[in-house]
């Protein structure tokens, strides 16, 4: 695939040109990809989070979490909208559980709303009037909160235009966006997704050029690697759920020894 033709080029690239890298000729582009900018810690919990358990799907995942710019993701079967409402609610949940002990339960349910929130994530539409949208972007600009831009068309609203080309600029330590004469603070939790279910979009050069284009549509290599891990998991769910709660024990203690190294370095 095209993808990695051009992993195995800037391998052989940043290899000839005498840059210290963990490649040899018997690794797959994919195995490549993951030792440089992957963390086996980070993809077993995004598979945890229904991110679909294939090669393809985990590169993606890769090229998102590594992104400066935001992502458009190219998405017909809806696999990595499912992957980010869980990712951004269990996330959500954990940060919640971590610094808000203590907090009176009522408090603590996440409210609903008419635009699509849950508190844990945000949801705007093409179908939505331009006002909600503006006013949905912008509460979840200012208060870090995750949105996601469902059902896009190969049309984006221009009302978000500043948001998703992250046209910020800084003022001392603080970022902040300009929106028809009025300045907004961005908070730096914020997160936005746009997602289409478009199979072949077209996107003017503008879009292209201002977010990060990730193609998440099935291929036959990700379908068969998804159908045999399905497969293992019906066969065996025994030692499946064994694996699972190995993988759980390992990410846990990792978190902790992170969190132990951390408190040793700002003692």
């Amino acid at each position: 695939s095209y993808r990695e033709e051009i992993i195995l080029h800037w391998a052989n690239k940043i290899r000839d040109s005498k840059i210290p890298i963990s490649y040899n000729e018997s690794k797959s582009p994919n195995d490549i990809m993951r030792s440089i900018i992957g963390d086996d810690m980070e993809i077993e919990t995004w598979k945890s989070q229904k991110l679909p358990n294939d090669n393809f799907s985990t590169d993606n995942a890769l090229i998102m979490s590594k992104s400066r710019r935001f992502c458009l993701l190219i998405d017909p079967q809806n696999q990595a909208l499912q992957w980010l409402k869980e990712k951004i609610k269990m996330e959500t949940e954990a940060k919640y559980n971590s610094e808000k002990k203590g907090r009176h339960e009522d408090h603590a349910k996440k409210e609903k709303r008419k635009d699509g929130g849950t508190g844990a994530h945000y949801t705007i539409k093409p179908t939505m009037d331009n006002k909600t949208i503006f006013d949905v972007t912008m509460d979840c600009v200012q208060n870090g909160r995750s949105l996601i831009y469902e059902n896009a068309g190969e049309i984006l609203n221009q009302v978000i235009a500043p948001i998703y080309k992250k046209e910020f600029y800084s003022m001392g330590k603080q970022q902040f966006v300009s929106i028809n004469g009025q300045q907004y603070e961005v908070n730096e939790n914020f997160r936005f997704y746009i997602i289409t279910q478009l199979p072949k979009p077209h996107y003017l050069p503008d879009v292209c050029v201002a977010l990060t284009l990730v193609n998440f549509t099935v291929t036959e290599e990700g379908l068969q690697d998804q159908m045999l891990n399905y497969l293992v998991e019906k066969e065996d769910p025994t030692l499946n759920s064994l694996r699972k709660n190995c993988i759980d024990t390992k990410n846990t203690s990792e978190r902790k020894k992170k969190e132990i190294e951390r408190d040793i370095l700002f003692q």
